[in-house]
């Protein structure tokens, strides 16, 4: 459920990233940073209005 993959080379454990999961991942921190835009915005009306 992970963002990265362990893939097993000899000795080394090497990691790929999984694209979908990525893609996924940035939808949701768009989201939640549109989220804290508007209310950052509505906190700085209150705050220019006192």
């Amino acid at each position: 459920v992970g963002l990265v993959e362990p893939v097993r080379v000899g000795r080394e454990v090497r990691y790929r990233v999984l694209g979908a999961r990525l893609g996924e991942t940035a939808r949701t921190l768009e989201q939640v940073g549109a989220q804290w835009e508007r209310r950052l915005a509505t906190i700085k009306q209150i705050a220019e209005g006192l």
